[in-house]
C-alpha cells in the first residue's frame, strides 16, 4: 500500500508542477505583450530608444503570435472542373490559371483553398459526381443502335492495349457508354465488353440494331461479336454494317488491281509526288483528257451532283477536297479552289489513294511518270470518278441504302474495265447487308423509290416465303441477271423483321403508297428509319475522344472513364463559345 501511495503522490506533484509552469508562461506572455504595446506607442510618438525595440524583439518569440487565418473560399466548382477537363488542362496548369484569374478579379489567392492536392482531389470528386449524374439522368429513346469500334493505343505503362469505344444512338440520342480496355481483340471479348456496357447503363432492352465495321472479329459466322452479342441479349438484331468501311474495301481492291500491291507502309509513287510538291506550280494544272465515253456522257450530271454535296456540311476536310478534285478533274468550274499540301500517304489511309491519284494526274505535265504508272493512275481515277465518288457521298442515307447498293452492283457489273469490274464485284458482293431480307424494307421509306416499286416490295413481303435462317447478307446474284434485278426481288416475309425490330406499326402497308405521306404510322416510321446510322462515324467519334484524352489529366482507369463522360457532356451542352453557350447549364441526352 505504501508503494501505491507514493505513486499517487508523485502523480499529484507532476500535475502541480505542470500547472505552475503553464501559469508562469502565461504571465510572461502577458508582460511581453504589454511591453510590446508600450514600445510600439513610444516609437510612434517620439521615435525613441532603439533599446525598447530591441527588447521587444528579443522577447517577441515568447509571444504566441497571431497566425494567418485558414483559407476557406473554395474555387474549384463542378462547372470549373468540367471546363478544365474539357480543355485538357493539367492540375499544375489549372493551379496557375485559377490563381492568376482570381488575382485579376481582385481576390487574394492566399484566401483561396488552392493548392495542387486540393485541385486534384476536387476535380476527381466533381468528375465522379458529374459522371454519376449523367448516367442517372440518361433517358434513352425506345429504339437504340449500339455502335462500337476498336483501337490499339498505349496504356499508363506505355504498353499497347486494345480499347473499344461503345456508343448508342436513336431519336434525339447519341451517348458514349465507355471506352474500356479489352483483354484481346476477339469477337468474344468485344461482345462481352459491349454487353457489359449495355447492362451497366440498363439499356439492353432498348437495343434493336448493331453498327460495326466489317472485320472478321465482328462478322464471323460462329465467333463474331455480332453473333455472340445476339446470344447474350437473347434475340435477333438488325445488322448495320458500316457502308463506308465496305466502300473502303472496294477502293483498296480497285487500286491494287490498277497499280499493284505496295511492298511497304508508304506508297513510293505518292512519296515522290509529296517531295516534288514544293517545286510544282499550283496554277499550272490540266483537267483529265481522253475520258472513257461512258464517263464523258455522265460528266455534267456528276459535276452537278458533286457541287450539291459541296454545299452540304462535310465532316472532314478530305471529303471536301475529294469533291473539289473530282470536279476539277472533269474540268468543272469552282468559285474558289485551292490545292492543299499532300497529306499522310500511309497505305492504310484509303482516302489518300483517291486524292493523290487525282492530284498527280492534274499535274502530270510537271511530274514525271512511267507509262505503266500513267496507265494505272488513269484506270483507277476513271473508276473513282465514274462510279465511286457518288456512291461514297450517298452511303450515309439509311432509307436509300438498298437502292444505292443495287445501283452500285449494276454499275460495277456494267463497268467497261472488265478487270476492275470483276474485282470490285467480288469484294462488294460479300457485303450486301442492306439488300438482305431484313433491311431491304428500308427502301419503303426512300422518297426516290417510286410507288410502283414500293407496291411490289409490299407484295413480296406479304406473299414470298422467307429464306431459311434469314441470312444477314444477301447472296450476290448471277452477273447476267444484275441489270434486270429490282429491289422487290430481295424482299420476302422475312422483311417484317425490320418493322418488328424497330417497333413500328405497319398499318400503312395495306394502303396505296401514294397515300402513305398522310399516314401517322408511316410518319413515325420515317422518323425512326431516318436516325438509323448505316455508317459508323458515331463510334469513330468515340475513338477520337479517347485518343485526345488517353494520356491526359489522370492515370486512374475509373477517372479516365468519368473524364470521357464529362468531356462529352460539356461538348454537348456548350457547343460554342458565345456567352449563351458558356452560361448554359442545360444537359441534353
Amino acid at each position: 500500500m505504501a508503494g501505491v501511495d507514493k505513486k499517487i503522490a508523485c502523480s499529484i506533484k507532476r500535475r502541480e508542477e505542470s500547472k505552475s509552469k503553464q501559469s508562469l508562461q502565461q504571465n510572461q506572455a502577458s508582460s511581453a505583450l504589454e511591453y510590446d504595446e508600450l514600445g510600439s506607442s513610444s516609437e510612434t510618438e517620439a521615435q525613441s530608444s532603439s533599446s525598447s525595440s530591441t527588447s521587444s524583439l528579443a522577447i517577441s518569440p515568447v509571444v504566441s503570435s497571431s497566425k494567418r487565418k485558414r483559407a476557406t473560399l473554395k474555387v474549384i466548382t463542378p462547372e470549373l472542373s468540367s471546363t478544365l477537363d474539357r480543355t485538357g488542362i493539367s492540375h499544375r496548369s489549372a493551379l496557375r490559371i485559377v490563381s492568376a484569374t482570381a488575382a485579376s478579379l481582385g481576390h487574394d489567392p492566399m484566401e483561396l483553398v488552392l493548392n495542387y492536392e486540393t485541385v486534384r482531389t476536387s476535380r476527381a470528386t466533381h468528375r465522379s459526381g458529374i459522371a454519376k449524374e449523367i448516367k442517372e439522368n440518361f433517358q434513352p429513346s425506345e429504339v437504340l443502335t449500339v455502335h462500337w469500334d476498336g483501337k490499339i493505343m498505349p496504356d499508363e505503362q506505355g504498353a499497347s492495349v486494345d480499347r473499344i469505344a461503345i456508343l448508342v444512338s436513336g431519336i434525339n440520342t447519341e451517348k458514349l457508354l465507355g471506352v474500356p480496355k479489352l483483354l484481346s481483340g476477339t469477337g468474344q471479348a468485344i461482345a462481352t465488353a459491349v454487353s457489359a456496357a449495355l447492362e451497366e447503363w440498363d439499356i439492353s432492352e432498348n437495343v434493336s440494331a448493331l453498327s460495326f465495321d466489317t472485320t472478321a472479329s465482328n462478322t464471323g459466322h460462329l465467333s463474331g461479336a455480332c453473333v455472340i452479342l445476339e446470344q447474350k441479349l437473347g434475340r435477333r438484331l438488325l445488322h448495320l454494317a458500316c457502308r463506308h468501311h465496305i466502300l473502303e474495301l472496294v477502293a483498296e481492291k480497285a487500286y491494287v488491281e490498277c497499280m499493284g500491291p505496295s511492298s511497304g507502309p508508304d506508297i513510293t509513287l505518292f512519296s515522290r509526288f509529296k517531295q516534288k510538291w514544293k517545286d510544282i506550280s499550283q496554277d499550272d494544272y490540266s483537267p483529265l483528257s481522253d475520258l472513257p465515253p461512258s464517263l464523258y456522257e455522265k460528266r455534267d450530271d456528276l459535276i452537278c451532283c458533286w457541287k450539291h454535296h459541296l454545299v452540304k456540311h462535310q465532316p472532314r476536310d478530305d471529303y471536301r477536297e475529294l469533291l473539289e478534285l473530282a470536279i476539277r478533274c472533269l474540268d468543272g468550274a469552282l468559285p474558289k479552289f485551292s490545292l492543299r499540301w499532300p497529306g499522310a500517304l500511309h497505305r492504310a489511309r484509303w482516302m489518300a489513294k483517291l486524292i493523290y491519284a487525282m492530284k498527280i494526274l492534274l499535274f502530270a505535265n510537271q511530274f514525271q511518270l512511267t507509262a505503266r504508272e500513267t496507265l494505272g493512275l488513269k484506270r483507277f481515277t476513271f473508276f473513282v470518278l465514274e462510279v465511286y465518288v457518288s456512291a461514297w457521298f450517298t452511303a450515309s442515307v439509311p432509307s436509300s441504302a438498298p437502292a444505292n447498293d443495287l445501283r452500285l452492283l449494276q454499275d460495277l457489273s456494267e463497268y467497261h474495265d472488265v478487270k476492275i469490274s470483276r474485282t470490285c464485284l467480288t469484294v462488294f458482293g460479300r457485303h450486301l447487308w442492306c439488300l438482305s431480307e431484313g433491311l431491304v424494307g428500308l427502301a419503303l421509306f426512300d422518297p426516290q423509290v417510286n410507288a410502283t416499286m414500293k407496291r411490289n416490295i409490299v407484295r413480296a413481303i406479304f406473299e414470298r416465303e422467307a429464306t431459311e435462317d434469314s441470312p444477314k447478307r444477301a447472296a450476290l446474284p448471277a452477273t447476267s441477271s444484275l441489270p434486270t434485278k429490282q429491289l422487290s426481288d430481295f424482299a420476302s416475309r422475312g422483311s417484317n423483321f425490320l418493322f418488328e425490330s424497330l417497333k413500328m406499326k405497319t398499318s400503312f402497308l395495306s394502303k396505296e403508297p401514294d397515300t402513305w405521306s398522310d399516314d401517322e404510322d408511316f410518319k413515325t416510321g420515317v422518323a425512326v428509319v431516318g436516325v438509323l446510322r448505316v455508317i459508323n462515324d458515331t463510334a469513330e467519334r468515340g475513338i477520337a475522344l479517347i485518343q485526345a484524352f488517353n494520356s491526359k489529366i489522370t492515370k486512374s482507369e475509373d477517372q479516365r472513364q468519368h473524364l470521357l463522360q464529362v468531356v462529352e457532356e460539356q461538348r454537348r451542352s456548350q457547343p460554342g463559345t458565345s456567352k449563351q453557350d458558356l452560361t448554359s447549364k442545360k444537359r441534353k441526352q
